[in-house]
């Protein structure tokens, strides 16, 4: 078969497009990164952690568990799939509460993330350590419904830490 008179098309989409589109999304992602790296040290410093914390990875995950009030070993739990989706959940809601924010900001806080914490971070939350006199109860509170699934997820840690320590 003759090949030579097959008619090439100059009709497929032009690959001149496709680096400027990758450089708008390289930029764009830059910068909700950035966003996202301030807000995150803003917040750090608002509950007395170093801001550069952000920075060192893992480090970072250790330094929020200690604002949040859990235990550094819940670290390894957001290495093992499905359940750190939980545990992201609930450090979410623990994050809101202690900045007293309604939990469902939390949520919204988790999914839309450099928004959230732009807000946290540069807002006029203030933040209240774990523990102390003023600080919400992280606990379920029956006037409270959204925070059963709060109490849910806090009690499925506990259950995985204590079958753990058997």
């Amino acid at each position: 078969m003759d090949y030579s008179k097959i008619a090439v098309s100059d009709s497929a989409p032009s690959s001149d497009i496709l680096g400027p589109i990758f450089v708008i999304y390289l930029v764009v992602l830059s910068i909700i990164s950035l966003a996202y790296l301030v807000a995150s040290w803003k917040i750090f410093i608002k509950a007395g952690r170093p801001g550069w914390a952000v920075l060192i990875p893992i480090y970072n995950l250790v330094v929020y568990l200690q604002i949040v009030g859990r235990p550094a070993w819940w670290l390894f739990l957001l290495f093992v799939l499905v359940v750190n989706f939980a545990i992201c959940i609930l450090l979410s809601l623990d994050l809101a509460k202690l900045f007293n924010i309604p939990p469902v900001f939390g949520i919204i806080a988790l999914w839309f993330l450099p928004v959230g914490y732009v807000i946290l971070g540069f807002g006029s939350a203030k933040y209240t350590k774990p523990g102390s006199a003023s600080a919400p109860d992280l606990r379920m509170n029956a006037k409270e419904p959204s925070t059963r699934w709060h109490d849910l997820l806090e009690s499925t840690c506990r259950a995985i830490s204590a079958s753990r320590s058997h």
